[in-house]
């Protein structure tokens, strides 16, 4: 007689449970910093480029407010709340990163005053002016990161501030109708002034935007109103009226750069 085999006494194993995935570590959680208002999915969706200009805002506003020596890239990747070798992924080098901050504030400051379309150089110099300011007002500290770079006399960052300028005066110079070396030298000039007054300017805020336009307008008219009359042994007035001492050219010149009425008041947009 067969008889069945005795079930075992034994329980039945417990059936197999998914293993919960660890817990995030602390330092996995979004730091606060300039991703941090940034959903974590689509933080991982940053595409590099974003991810770069981010660290590029970042960096000119902390070189704007300390020298490149006082700064370290320890320093900085704390600020972004990233290690240091994400940044090196982004940055060869502390030098690379702050060449491209430079240079990323003079694209930003030379994308925003392009200048308008045709005009004379009255027209051309009150919109340059216009649009200018209006950068230093909203971007006080790129501007002044551009301005104020060093490291020493590197020359990377070097051609970046005198390309800034040499851009600028290129745009001056085209408006004036066979531009000698005198006026070339003495359009550099001022745009050397400008950016000194506009320093001074975000550094004390002591004077109205419309006093600093006006300032800059009519140093920019005495500039080129004296150069000219170079070669005639006379200085051109720049005010009213003419006089019987001025060669002619010299008039025709006063009055082309007679400043229309849109120069002599702030824009109401402004």
């Amino acid at each position: 007689m067969t008889t069945r085999g005795k079930q075992s006494s034994h329980p039945p194993p417990p059936a197999e449970t998914p293993t919960p995935a660890p817990a995030p570590d602390e330092g996995d959680a979004a730091p606060r910093s300039f991703l941090s208002d940034i959903p974590p999915a689509s933080r991982n969706r940053l595409h590099v480029d974003e991810r770069r200009a981010q660290l590029l805002k970042l960096g000119q506003d902390m070189f704007s407010a300390r020298s490149y020596d006082e700064l370290s890239i320890d320093e900085i990747a704390r600020a972004a709340n990233i290690s240091k070798g994400l940044l090196y992924h982004y940055f060869s080098s502390k030098r690379n990163f702050y060449v491209e901050v430079i240079r990323s504030a003079a694209i930003d400051l030379m994308g925003a005053t392009n200048p308008s379309e045709g005009g004379d150089l009255a027209e051309r110099l009150a919109h340059g002016v216009d649009s200018y300011l209006d950068y230093v007002q909203d971007h006080a500290r790129p501007f002044a990161c551009l301005l104020r770079s060093a490291i020493g006399f590197d020359p990377e960052v070097r051609n970046i501030v005198e390309g800034t300028r040499q851009a600028f005066l290129s745009r001056l110079l085209g408006a004036v109708p066979d531009p000698t070396p005198s006026m070339r030298t003495a359009l550099r000039g001022w745009i050397g002034f400008a950016e000194g007054a506009s320093l001074d300017w975000i550094d004390n805020k002591d004077i109205p935007r419309a006093e600093l336009r006006s300032l800059l307008i009519q140093m920019a008219f005495q500039v080129i109103g004296v150069v000219s009359g170079g070669g005639t042994g006379t200085t051109p007035t720049l005010g009213e009226g003419g006089s019987k001492a001025e060669p002619s050219r010299t008039r025709q010149s006063r009055a082309a750069l007679r400043s229309p009425q849109s120069l002599r008041a702030e824009p109401a947009s402004a």
